[in-house]
């Protein structure tokens, strides 16, 4: 597995912005961590890095969604809250899209 999917792995667990959500806790200054490690990713992956990576977060805007309740219910403030996963989600669409191969009926046209 390549650094960066490491990192977003990491994530998931001690500390990282994606476990804190899980746990109802809305850590900005994690969260703004964690975006600037998924603004880190680019084309020059290998195509099976990319594939990982794709993987890894095709998930993270659907469990945000998911956590959001649970967070403000738990004081997070439901603005700031919203808007940083606002960004993150813009954040992980992009790369996604840069990640994703070119569809050949589209490059044929």
């Amino acid at each position: 597995m390549s650094d960066i999917g490491t990192e977003i792995q990491k994530s998931f667990s001690g500390e990282g912005f994606m476990y804190q959500a899980r746990h109802m806790i809305f850590d900005e200054v994690a969260a703004v961590g964690f975006i600037a490690t998924i603004e880190t990713i680019t084309a020059e992956q290998n195509p099976q890095t990319r594939n990982v990576l794709v993987r890894q977060l095709c998930d993270i805007p659907f469990l945000t969604l998911l956590w959001e309740e649970k967070c403000v219910k738990n004081g997070a403030d439901a603005r700031k809250y919203r808007e940083t996963v606002r960004i993150l989600r813009q954040v992980v669409l992009q790369k996604i899209e840069l990640l994703l191969p070119p569809n050949a009926e589209e490059s044929e046209a």
